[in-house]
């Protein structure tokens, strides 16, 4: 089985009741509510990844809140096992064309609405190194 790398990210905005997360439709699924994801591109690392899916997947220019990842999440596509890695990523406030539809939610909301099984763990993860990066 090939391993196919993805990189992801899960990104924040600032607003007057707190943070947000970004969300998009999944594209198998679009009843379902995902961070925005997609395949390593040859001589990317796998943050610029992310970074470039936000983009092309939410219209939304981010930067890495830091370069070191929130986690990986593993599951089966089709014949290929997939691992995708997750950064913080923080809206520049730059929007570009995006392909699907997008929504930001407070954190609880978000938790509220991932389904995939490692979303929450992951929203956690990003909760506690906001928490850190603001002391």
């Amino acid at each position: 089985m090939p391993l196919v790398r993805q990189g992801g990210a899960i990104t924040i905005r600032d607003s007057k009741d707190g943070p947000q997360v970004l969300l998009v439709r999944a594209k198998k699924d679009p009843r379902a509510w995902i961070f925005p994801k997609g395949h390593q591109e040859k001589g990317e690392t796998l943050i610029e990844t992310a970074i470039r899916e936000l983009g092309e997947e939410a219209g939304v220019i981010g930067e890495p809140v830091t370069f070191t990842s929130l986690g990986v999440s593993k599951f089966r596509s089709g014949d290929e096992n997939v691992e995708v890695t997750y950064f913080l990523v923080r809206d520049t406030g730059r929007r570009v064309e995006a392909e699907r539809k997008a929504v930001w939610r407070s954190i609880p909301e978000a938790k509220a609405l991932v389904t995939f099984d490692d979303a929450q763990r992951l929203l956690e993860k990003a909760q506690q190194t906001l928490r850190k990066r603001a002391k």
